[in-house]
């Protein structure tokens, strides 16, 4: 399985960000649409079971990242005018302090070896820099979910299929009829 950088769902070029997800159906109070979505997005979200402090935190940013967001889900939404994930935590839209990110990223053991969040996390990390990693598979987890959220029902697809082949079945029964007409012509046309 290939891994995918954090970085690489958002492109550079804020014109090129495109929706994550769209509506099914467009109505014409889209506040509500994308208030019911993210209510959707949101159970979604809270119906998995983490197993990690990590996975925990990755989804409590999700869950926050979705009440503030009140129109469609493309990065640029959800990045709330910063240009990446490491601008948008040093720039102070999520957590701030060491020792709340660290509260919430690290389990009970983790936390005690860094001391609360006094000790940086590894050799190559500031508590910062593992927010903005959280944030983005939280952003990731969001898109995720809006995709499924999004989706036709299985009836809606069924549906379709049965409207399509009905459609298919008038334009057969079409074609039958003039290939009757053809053989009909044909067979007066060798018997004159």
């Amino acid at each position: 399985m290939r891994r995918v950088s954090p970085r690489s769902c958002l492109t550079k070029n804020p014109r090129k960000v495109q929706s994550l997800a769209k509506p099914n159906q467009p109505t014409k109070d889209k506040n509500k649409m994308t208030i019911t979505t993210n209510k959707q997005i949101a159970t979604l979200i809270q119906s998995e079971k983490p197993r990690s402090a990590w996975s925990k935190a990755v989804q409590t940013y999700a869950l926050e990242m979705l009440e503030e967001l009140e129109s469609d889900y493309t990065a640029a939404n959800l990045l709330n005018g910063a240009e990446n994930w490491e601008a948008y935590s040093y720039g102070g839209s999520s957590l701030i302090y060491d020792t709340d990110i660290a509260e919430r990223l690290c389990s009970p053991s983790e936390l005690k070896k860094t001391r609360n969040g006094e000790r940086q996390p590894n050799a190559k990390e500031t508590w910062l820099d593992c927010q903005a990693r959280a944030l983005s598979q939280a952003a990731r987890l969001i898109a995720r979910k809006a995709r499924v959220a999004t989706l036709p029902s299985s009836s809606e697809i069924i549906m379709a299929f049965v409207r399509e082949s009905l459609g298919n079945a008038k334009n057969m029964a079409e074609l039958m009829e003039q290939k009757q007409i053809a053989e009909t012509i044909s067979q007066m046309e060798v018997e004159a």
